[in-house]
């Protein structure tokens, strides 16, 4: 099956049948002539280089940065690689910071597929490293026009903006400058106003279903039971109490608990050591040499 699109003017923006939109070029004319259509480029800074690639070496925590594939930025609990850190040519300029608009951008067309999507980083995303093929755009997310431009960008319409900039056949990435000329329709104040207040509850309340459900998580991962079929458990490896409270830390399998936790341990019926958890500590309990473990919610 063939197919054709007409343009007025040939430029970069209008040669391409595959991902032409018919929208895009109506607002591109109105531009001109309203001041309610602005380019993208005016509400958010759009960096120059779409991607980078680098060696990824899986390592621990304290050697690497948690890199988060596109995938991953949208998931309920954010979670990605640990890689070494001293592979990565510019890992601050990556490192996602609260309040940012994250766009997928590299994928296929399809309507299922991310490219093209995008998110606002919340608590659960900031302080990680975004992969090489994620766009990260920087505005003020006090300003109701960013926060606006987020909710747009999130829309059905939204996306086939973004992926309307799309070069290549194999695996289409946006063109950065078309990106930034994008033209984006600002509603009155009011309704501005009322989207940007919906994108910060949104924000919000993403960051609370992650303090919720890891806080389920922990009363049931606390209780007696639950530490006896725990894998971490029988698999953790008992170590010699020296005088340093003995705890094994560990990033598999239990999740940072959000609420305090006492541990007490006793030989030969006394008390020998108290200690409270701070929040977000990973941590296996198990009986150590001897030492009875009880363990206390608040």
């Amino acid at each position: 099956m063939r197919s054709a699109h007409t343009a007025k003017s040939v430029s970069a923006a209008t040669v391409r049948a595959l991902n032409y939109s018919h929208e895009v070029e109506v607002l591109r004319e109105k531009a001109t002539r309203s001041s309610a259509i602005i380019q993208l480029g005016e509400l958010a800074k759009v960096p120059t280089a779409s991607s980078f690639i680098f060696r990824q070496v899986d390592c621990t925590s304290e050697f690497g940065e948690e890199i988060l594939t596109q995938a991953d930025m949208f998931a309920a609990e954010p979670t990605g690689r640990i890689v070494r850190r001293d592979l990565m040519p510019d890992a601050e300029a990556r490192r996602i910071k609260h309040g940012q608009i994250l766009i997928a951008g590299a994928g296929q067309m399809d309507e299922t597929n991310l490219f093209g999507r995008s998110i606002i980083a919340d608590d659960r995303l900031a302080g990680k490293v975004l992969c090489g093929d994620g766009i990260i755009l920087n505005g003020d997310e006090h300003s109701d026009s960013f926060l606006f431009l987020s909710a747009f960008l999130c829309s059905s319409v939204g996306i086939r903006f973004v992926r309307s900039t799309a070069y290549g056949s194999s695996i289409p990435r946006p063109r950065l400058d078309l990106l930034r000329k994008l033209p984006i329709p600002l509603p009155d104040r009011a309704t501005l106003k009322k989207v940007a207040d919906l994108i910060r509850t949104t924000v919000t309340e993403r960051e609370r279903y992650l303090r919720e459900i890891q806080s389920a998580r922990a009363c049931l991962e606390a209780l007696p039971e639950m530490q006896e079929r725990s894998p971490c458990v029988k698999s953790a490896k008992p170590a010699a109490f020296n005088g340093i409270v003995p705890f094994q830390l560990s990033r598999h399998g239990l999740m940072p608990l959000l609420v305090k936790l006492s541990l007490t341990f006793r030989k030969n019926g006394k008390q020998d050591s108290v200690i409270l958890l701070e929040q977000e500590e990973f941590f296996v309990v198990e009986d150590m040499l001897g030492f009875d473990v009880s363990l206390h919610t608040e």
